[in-house]
């Protein structure tokens, strides 16, 4: 949001999992974490790709014609951050894509979440 015009709320990026604390981008370095009493794991696989969709404002449905796609596209593109993909190096990118390791578990906000690096 510092380098936004306008802040944005981050519903925007519907997210599924969203961690407190660390420095902003610190989960590019994460390898997987574990969550909760249960330490149900998750291994992180790859960065976020996005779409038009953090453009559309969740409480109006107005979208944006351009934030936060041009500013993070700035700093965040597959080439900012070393992809080699030729596909990939002009997307934008945003969090993290995890898988979970177990079948079957538990979630609740407020768990909290060990980091393998």
């Amino acid at each position: 949001n510092a380098r936004l015009e306008k802040p944005m709320d981050m519903r925007r990026f519907r997210p599924n999992l969203v961690v407190s604390g660390g420095d902003a981008w610190e989960e590019d370095s994460w390898k997987s974490i574990k969550v909760g009493p249960q330490g149900i794991k998750f291994l992180v696989v790859k960065p976020c790709s996005r779409c038009k969709m953090p453009t559309i404002d969740p409480d109006t449905g107005e979208m944006h014609e351009s934030e936060p796609s041009a500013t993070l596209r700035s700093f965040r593109s597959g080439a900012h951050l070393g992809i080699e993909d030729p596909d990939l190096r002009n997307q934008w990118f945003f969090g993290q894509n995890l898988i979970h390791t177990q079948s079957s578990g538990l979630l609740r906000v407020g768990d909290a979440v060990a980091v393998a690096k």
